[in-house]
């Protein structure tokens, strides 16, 4: 699995725990630079759990490329969390897409702050479905079998 932005690592500690032993996370995060936040990224996620753990601290331009060369198989769930941006999920989105393997789960957070997701899963004719918990919605979506 991949995921972009760690923040703390809560969403990366919920992953791996729900991996158990079988699966492996690959994270990218870049702190904002000079917000002094560098050694708080991940603090969430217990030792026993960082062997299974990568984290690329780079920009999702760099660091996502990367990540999904770590399976070379594909990826079975992806979760983005980092860039809000129109142009970062639109820059994003389909490294992502293209890297899930059938049947793969493309997860993408706080998808209310523009239209990014919508258009994505529209001009691809996507399954997809939309939570909202507080006023911040999650996009998911299944890429459909072989």
């Amino acid at each position: 699995m991949i995921e972009t932005g760690v923040a703390y690592g809560w969403s990366s500690l919920a992953f791996l725990a729900a991996m158990e032993e079988a699966g492996r996370l690959v994270s990218v995060d870049r702190p904002y630079p000079g917000a002094g936040n560098e050694p708080f990224v991940g603090i969430a996620v217990p030792e026993g759990f960082k062997s299974r753990w990568k984290i690329i601290h780079e920009p999702d331009r760099n660091g996502l490329r990367k990540a999904v060369a770590q399976f070379p198989h594909g990826i079975d769930i992806a979760h983005y969390d980092s860039d809000k941006s129109y142009q970062g999920r639109e820059f994003a989105y389909p490294i992502i897409w293209n890297a899930l393997k059938p049947g793969g789960l493309f997860i993408s957070d706080d998808i209310q702050d523009n239209m990014a997701f919508a258009h994505f899963v529209e001009e691809r004719g996507l399954r997809y479905g939309v939570t909202e918990t507080s006023g911040k919605y999650v996009g998911i979506a299944v890429k459909s079998p072989a």
